[in-house]
């Protein structure tokens, strides 16, 4: 419940029994209805169902939401950014949560896919009158109404991290992946923000110069902010050769830090069946397992550790990637919201 709703019900008042309803894996805002009776609901694919907020923040007599993007470089630990542009998505009709006005959708669905078909709508970018607006714009409409931005956002945050420490657990750690997440986020009249989605691939459809300034400039702080490195894949191409090899039944060269040099007299077989050269000892073999050659010092053996980051090395042409933890070289417009002080708070909870 809202705190307006809680307080509804502890004053004995009725609480709305409304509800919104939301086809999984469709988009765009197609599917969604609005019921005031669970028990008359029927449906034949998977859906999500939850309680409408009945008493969101309006500008100007409008519903609104956030549509803000979220980076996340590491699950379990958790590595995450959020982007401070976005978009603030306006209905076309005023808000009323009258009985009646439940199947219009220009009055309670903020998607831009909806609402660019209002009749009401002269454009969906207009400043005053448009459905969506940058966070800038936002920003400085909230202020007009006495609201402190910087006080919202840091709740908006909090939500967002608080979502992902839930969800955490359930997705495997992948060093290698990152993934930017779409937030709809949603203010009620406390100014308490609530999640109302989260979506795995927002659009990055460029439909007006807002679109193209925000996302735009979103793309790019990305991929400097995860900064993927060059690679030989000359080298990558090679290394998968002798360790598919070993998996098909073709034994893989010897681990080894160096190259076979130039064969000289006296062969024999050093440990695991390898062969070599060498004059010391007459049979050519060496305590570590690989021999030496022509008489040099042994060539040592790498343990399978050793002979990763050997390969990595190799392909990454000594670069290092960065470790969970390190401050990224260039943040943009993100700000990190884990690891954080607040994130290990929340890991304790959640493990009590």
């Amino acid at each position: 419940f809202s705190r307006g709703e809680a307080a509804a019900a502890a004053s004995g008042g009725a609480v709305p029994n409304l509800w919104i309803m939301k086809p999984v894996g469709m988009s765009r805002g197609r599917g969604i209805e609005l019921v005031h009776d669970l028990s008359r609901v029927t449906y034949s694919s998977n859906v999500v169902i939850q309680r409408y907020i009945t008493n969101p923040l309006l500008l100007d007599g409008y519903k609104f939401d956030l549509r803000l993007y979220v980076l996340v470089t590491s699950f379990s630990p958790l590595e995450a950014f959020v982007y401070k542009e976005g978009f603030a998505r306006r209905a076309t009709v005023k808000y009323s949560s009258d009985p009646g006005s439940l199947g219009n959708r220009f009055i309670h669905l903020t998607n831009t896919a909806v609402q660019q078909y209002s009749p009401n709508l002269t454009s969906v970018y207009s400043e005053e009158a448009g459905a969506k607006c940058g966070l800038s714009t936002l920003q400085y409409k909230l202020s007009q109404m006495g609201i402190d931005y910087r006080a919202l956002w840091a709740q908006i945050l909090d939500t967002i991290l608080k979502t992902l420490v839930c969800a955490e657990d359930s997705i495997e750690h992948a060093p290698a992946c990152f993934e930017v997440f779409g937030f709809d986020v949603l203010i009620d009249s406390n100014l308490k923000p609530w999640i109302l989605e989260v979506n795995a691939s927002p659009s990055m459809d460029v439909d007006h110069d807002l679109d193209r300034a925000v996302k735009g400039a979103m793309i790019r702080d990305t991929v400097r902010l995860v900064q993927p490195l060059p690679f030989d894949r000359v080298a990558l191409a090679s290394i998968l050769d002798r360790r598919l090899g070993s998996d098909f039944g073709h034994p893989p060269p010897p681990l080894s830090s160096s190259r076979a040099g130039p064969q000289s007299t006296g062969k024999g077989a050093g440990r695991g069946g390898s062969t070599g050269t060498g004059t010391g000892t007459g049979n050519g073999t060496t305590s570590g397992g690989a021999e030496g050659v022509g008489g040099g010092p042994p060539v040592p053996v790498l343990s399978r550790a050793q002979q990763l980051q050997a390969d990595l090395n190799a392909v990454l042409k000594g670069a290092l990637p960065r470790r969970y933890g390190e401050p990224p070289a260039y943040l943009g417009e993100y700000e990190q919201i884990a690891p954080s002080p607040n994130y290990t708070k929340y890991c304790k909870l959640k493990r009590v």
